[in-house]
């Protein structure tokens, strides 16, 4: 059973007084929406906040905040950004996050650590500095098969020029996929990773590109171990280490619990056939 919206909760009278602004936020959150960090708490070149907890805000109304853990692990915010507006929810986008190396933010303590899949989708806009170095941009910290290998249960790297969607799927096996041709550094690129029980799938939007592009897909069998491990921006994590930190800038990173369709991708305006 799907959990109702935020809209479905809002009375009539309260409807009409709301502005048009907080009506396009309300009608952005979708019931499939477990994370959806924007970045956007600002101001330009301030670090994030520490050591407060709840300081990096999760929009999706599931308290699914983000934190760091100093001032050296800090990211800063930036007016670097993608778009103007995100494209498929017409949301002001006003700041993103860079990172400098040795920098990321988490979700300590949160619903979504131990929150249960049965399908998911990643997606995130990024810049990097320097595509040719391993880092990450979106994972799940655990080391959930140390006999067989070192990966984590499910990230988002860049590894040897490529975006890559790596998983340790329900019996253990570590699969990954990439994509087709190399990044570029300091160029933006939007990407979705999606996933079933049975098949993972990796999209890909270039700079120039109108929609994204399907870059690879593979079996696997169940989807990642859930273990209550904290989900990270900024970096990842091999053999129960940290590792991979990101160089450059992230935005809109949102965590889904169905495998979407690429017209719903975050990158893309929406389809008005569908609405």
């Amino acid at each position: 059973m799907r959990t109702p919206t935020l809209f479905h909760f809002v009375s009539r009278p309260l409807l009409v007084l709301l502005t048009v602004s907080q009506f396009i936020v309300l009608c952005s959150i979708s019931a499939s929406t477990v994370a959806h960090w924007r970045f956007d708490e600002g101001p330009a070149e301030a670090i994030v906040e520490h050591p407060q907890v709840d300081v990096v805000l999760d929009s999706s109304g599931n308290g699914n905040h983000l934190r760091t853990w100093a001032d050296y692990s800090a990211p800063a915010y930036t007016s670097e950004l993608p778009f103007d507006r995100a494209p498929q929810t017409e949301s002001p986008n006003d700041y993103a996050l860079r990172f400098g190396g040795g920098q990321d933010v988490y979700t300590e303590d949160k619903p979504i650590n131990t929150h249960a899949f049965d399908a998911i989708t990643l997606e995130a806009s990024f810049m990097t500095g320097n595509a040719g170095t391993a880092q990450a941009i979106l994972g799940k910290d655990g080391h959930p098969n140390p006999e067989e290998h070192g990966a984590q249960p499910i990230a988002l790297k860049i590894i040897e020029g490529k975006i890559e969607l790596l998983m340790t799927d329900g019996a253990g096996n570590m699969v990954f996929i990439q994509s087709e041709e190399r990044l570029e550094s300091d160029m933006w690129y939007h990407v979705a990773a999606t996933a079933t029980s049975t098949e993972m799938s990796l999209w890909l939007k270039r700079p120039g590109d109108s929609e994204y592009r399907l870059e690879a897909t593979a079996e696997i069998e169940g989807l990642f171990v859930i273990e209550d491990g904290i989900w990270t921006v900024g970096r990842g994590m091999w053999g129960g280490a940290n590792a991979n930190f990101f160089h450059g800038v992230i935005d809109e990173v949102r965590i889904s619990d169905t495998a979407l369709e690429p017209d719903r991708f975050l990158g893309v305006p929406p389809d008005p056939e569908i609405g």
